[in-house]
């Protein structure tokens, strides 16, 4: 079953658009004159990778995404010809036919960014812009020679898929045998250990991205996984012709990698920005998925070259003038738990009047932060003695 996230955003519209007979689920959110649509990643993942970019883009324009078949809503083939990289742009061509999209911004994280390369190279008339995230440009990567030199890799080897559950080193040339058809159906959780936890995601304190990872990985077709996947890249495609593909992207580009990316290295990333001609955005710290782990300076990087495009650039919000001249006021909710944030708060509460020195604040506070908040010479709001208050009850009983 589908895993359900609370959507901060509800589609405009949504539908199955075909491609020579796979259905591709895609969704569109927000309005605008400019339509950008984020790609799907490898079938691994759904489109809710892209949870954080949705909502920020569809602030200024209409943003479309869409599930890759053997993943989330779409049809999961199994054929190899409908899972490769050329298959992937027609995917992509037909939901943005669907969507009424003749042309757009594309973006694509990782594996995307390949057929996003072909989309712009040869399908020029339908890409305004490309975004390049963590994308997949291996010219200067050496992991896929000891993948393309693995004989467990290449053969899809049973025996060692079975020998080598659970066993397979995390780092090294030996850490490719995870990526292995057979060692995904005998230990997959194993090879998300790796693939996700420690050379996607490597940022610590990640619990909550890999929580939600794992559970979009074990949604995805196995067969349509195996087929999507070809052993030493993509065929007839070496390190001169992803060069030769790169310098055929025409329109502005944008390209943003981590300096961590443990994958795909900022070298290719680095790369990839001089063949494009495009710009280059690195994000300190940031490991291969940093569009769910840095989202706002992802975020923030996209918003900046959008600005750069040609078009008229969307009015920035006037503020609202106060009512009657009334001063600006808040109503600050302190939680009784813990006097650790309340210490916290004090300081963004001293940092806003910083920027406002006009702004009024009333803490709704009990026991004991109420206390802390007077004595720090803040104004306590009178409904704070009809709150409930657990502390104070506590204390009464011991009194008694």
């Amino acid at each position: 079953m589908r895993y359900e996230a609370i959507r901060p955003l509800a589609p405009t519209a949504s539908g199955l658009a075909d491609s020579d007979g796979v259905g591709v689920h895609w969704e569109a959110y927000g309005e605008g004159e400019r339509t950008i649509v984020l790609l799907a990643p490898w079938s691994l993942f759904d489109s809710r990778v892209w949870k954080f970019q949705v909502p920020y883009l569809a602030r200024r324009a209409r943003v479309v995404v869409y599930d890759p078949p053997g993943n989330g809503r779409s049809d999961r083939p199994t054929e190899r010809e409908r899972m490769d990289e050329h298959a992937e742009v027609r995917y992509a061509l037909a939901v943005m036919d669907a969507a009424g999209a003749e042309c757009a911004v594309l973006a694509g994280i990782s594996r995307a960014g390949r057929p996003l390369q072909r989309l712009a190279a040869e399908h020029p008339d339908r890409v305004e812009a490309a975004i390049f995230i963590s994308a997949v440009f291996t010219p200067c990567t050496r992991w896929l020679t000891w993948f393309a030199r693995a004989p467990l890799n290449r053969a899809f080897d049973v025996r060692a898929g079975r020998k080598l559950r659970g066993r397979a080193p995390l780092d090294g040339p030996g850490a490719y045998a995870r990526f292995n058809a057979e060692y995904w159906r005998y230990d997959f959780d194993g090879f998300l250990d790796w693939f996700v936890d420690h050379m996607t995601v490597p940022e610590p304190y990640s619990s909550r991205v890999l929580e939600e990872a794992r559970a979009w990985a074990h949604e995805a077709e196995r067969e349509s996984l195996t087929a999507s996947f070809r052993p030493g890249g993509v065929k007839g495609l070496g390190a001169r012709g992803q060069r030769a593909l790169a310098e055929r992207v025409r329109c502005p580009s944008l390209v943003i990698h981590g300096e961590e990316d443990r994958i795909f290295p900022v070298a290719n990333g680095r790369e990839l920005a001089r063949c494009t001609g495009g710009q280059l955005r690195v994000l300190a710290g940031a490991g291969h998925g940093c569009a769910v782990r840095k989202p706002a300076q992802v975020n923030l990087a996209i918003d900046a070259f959008l600005d750069t495009l040609p078009g008229e650039k969307p009015a920035a919000p006037t503020p609202k003038p106060p009512r009657n001249g009334a001063r600006k006021r808040v109503l600050w909710w302190c939680s009784p738990l813990g006097l650790g944030h309340t210490q916290r708060d004090l300081a963004i509460a001293r940092a806003l009047r910083e920027l406002r020195p006009d702004m009024e604040i009333d803490w709704l506070a009990e026991s004991p932060v109420r206390q802390v908040a007077e004595r720090a010479g803040e104004r306590v709001h009178p409904a704070s003695d009809r709150l409930p208050s657990e502390c104070l009850a506590f204390e009464s009983h011991a009194r008694e």
